[in-house]
């Protein structure tokens, strides 16, 4: 688990650090706005804790360009210990903010909810139908051959939220051992659709996942929590 911090204040930043490094999140000092955005696309995913008294349109260029649109996953955490946030209600999901003494609890807070997004009750059938229509939104014919193979992939990505799942070594695993076919035919299979729904390009794509360079493993993630926020908003 990883995250970025911009603040100029040293010894609140450390004592910050310290405190996430006790939940095993491993927050890395920034020196500036430039060099946030170079490791934000490094990591692609974690919390950013930015210090409030930045300037609001540094809040609203992350928040609107990177956190809102999905492209990247991570969750942004305005830091009031030195200046409250005007106009937070224009922010919304994935924005938060907390003093250093409650960032702890936060954010374990925000992982559990990531985790138990309630699908008790969803059955297989409905996400597969679920993934099923949002697949062919994205002009994919279910006539592909790996058409059911990808829908397996997502369905297996979205019951294991919360965990860093091997995308060779258990999703495509998990899915070769269902259809029984070796796993490089798996592999290829899904590569092939993916670069397939690449090349189309519908404007659906482009409101999911912008422009962003886009791999077997950044769709499956990347579409999973699409769905699940479908899920969640229904």
């Amino acid at each position: 688990m990883n995250g970025i911090i911009l603040s100029n204040e040293i010894e609140y930043v450390n004592n910050i650090r310290s405190k996430c490094l006790s939940i095993g999140l491993q927050l890395e000092k920034v020196n500036s706005l430039s060099d946030m955005i170079v490791k934000i696309f490094t990591l692609k995913k974690g919390f950013i804790l930015l210090d409030a008294r930045y300037p609001s349109q540094i809040l609203s260029l992350l928040y609107n360009y990177l956190i809102k649109t999905n492209i990247l996953d991570f969750k942004l955490i305005i830091l009031e210990d030195f200046e409250v946030v005007k106009h937070f209600d224009d922010y919304g999901e994935n924005c938060f903010r907390c003093t250093a003494s409650n960032v702890v609890d936060l954010i374990k807070s925000i992982q559990n909810s990531d985790k138990n997004i309630s699908l008790n009750g969803v059955s297989d059938k409905f996400l597969i139908e679920k993934i099923s229509f949002e697949l062919d939104k994205l002009g994919l014919s279910d006539s592909m051959k790996g058409y059911d193979y990808l829908v397996e992939c997502l369905l297996f990505e979205i019951r294991n939220r919360g965990r860093k799942l091997n995308l060779y070594n258990e999703i495509y695993l998990g899915v070769a051992s269902i259809f029984n076919v070796d796993i490089s035919n798996v592999e290829k299979c899904v590569r092939v659709a993916i670069n397939k729904i690449k090349k189309d390009k519908t404007k659906y794509y482009t409101q999911i996942f912008g422009d962003v360079k886009l791999t077997s493993k950044i769709f499956i993630e990347r579409f999973s929590k699409h769905i699940i926020n479908i899920i969640k908003s229904s």
